[in-house]
């Protein structure tokens, strides 16, 4: 008898675009079961590709550095209090100058500038003190971005993040084509790359494992991480809206001492949170992947299903990327059938 026990993530490899599409169905045999809101998605060029969320992927880092005057550009040996300064330092400029043009943003009130002057302050101050020679280093652990009261933060960093900001949140859609739209537009981006892995993915993750997460481990001081659901306003934010996009932030119970350097594990690696799903029947992670060859058919079927950039990033922009993009798709179907 087969084994009713799944691993923490189950690999669904699929060889045609048709394959593919009908494993991230919502009505196919791995989520028919399921409610609609049960399953959310994240879709990649690679599928070598890990859970981390932007800020702290090392071209997350180096972007960071664009955002505030840091002559630190990669990953080892940066401490934690440089590491969340850059991040804080980052939103705020996002928000004033999103401010001074006019722009709307979420749940903004004086009570949210009073917050993020706080934390800015704070933790400006605190890394200023470790600096000077002389002055004894403070131990005490910081928490970011979830705290006491910056939980006020998230859907501003929601926002940052949905634009190109890097921050500690990772991008999840509740659409699997729009999942896989991102994965195959990220595979043709590098087609051609023989030395990467030659395979586009659709992760799928169990929202129930993140209620179960927090309902039985958050007060468990044996789970040091934990991963919440994060959902910032859609009204004001187009592209979040057309995406179905919502976010995955990891709470670090301790939280970092700032002269520590900074560690990060892949969310699918963080075995405490999802230590009580093991042994389901079900697996916390599906990874669907499809060989980049096929990432041309699946762009030209989710055109097809009305997926495209001009659904997805409402606008004129969007409209022109939507016909480049559906003239390019043609022009290599064509090729692919004269070389048939």
């Amino acid at each position: 008898m087969e084994d009713s026990k799944q691993p923490v993530v189950r690999e669904v490899p699929c060889q045609s675009a048709h394959e593919f599409l009908d494993a991230i169905s919502p009505r196919g045999r791995f989520f028919s079961q399921f409610a609609p809101d049960d399953w959310v998605f994240r879709g990649h060029g690679r599928n070598c590709f890990v859970l981390t969320p932007s800020a702290l992927r090392e071209d997350g880092i180096t972007r960071l550095s664009e955002f505030c005057d840091l002559p630190e550009a990669t990953m080892p040996g940066r401490l934690n209090i440089d590491q969340i300064w850059a991040e804080v330092k980052a939103i705020e400029k996002f928000f004033w100058l999103a401010d001074t043009c006019g722009l709307p943003l979420p749940e903004d009130s004086q009570v949210l500038r009073m917050e993020l002057a706080k934390v800015v302050q704070g933790i400006s101050l605190r890394r200023a003190l470790n600096a000077s020679p002389g002055e004894p280093c403070s131990q005490e652990v910081i928490s970011w971005p979830l705290r006491c009261s910056s939980y006020r933060l998230l859907s501003l960093i929601g926002l940052a993040q949905h634009y190109g900001v890097p921050t500690r949140l990772l991008d999840w859609t509740r659409s699997p084509l729009v999942a896989a739209y991102f994965a195959a537009k990220d595979a043709l981006k590098v087609e051609g790359d023989t030395h990467d892995d030659e395979r586009l993915a659709v992760w799928a993750m169990n929202r129930l494992t993140l209620r179960e997460a927090w309902l039985h481990n958050a007060p468990d001081p044996g789970y040091p991480e934990v991963p919440i659901l994060v959902t910032a306003p859609h009204a004001g934010n187009e592209n979040l809206h057309a995406q179905q996009g919502l976010f995955v932030l990891v709470w670090v119970r301790r939280g970092f001492p700032p002269n520590e350097t900074v560690i990060s594990r892949p969310l699918d690696e963080l075995s405490e949170w999802t230590r009580c799903w093991q042994g389901a029947s079900v697996p916390v992670f599906y990874r669907m992947t499809l060989p980049r060859s096929e990432a041309n058919e699946l762009l030209y079927y989710l055109y097809k299903e009305g997926v495209s950039a001009a659904g997805l990033f409402p606008g004129y922009q969007g409209v022109v990327e939507a016909i480049c993009e559906q003239n390019r798709c043609m022009q290599r179907r064509k090729r692919a059938q004269d070389q048939a």
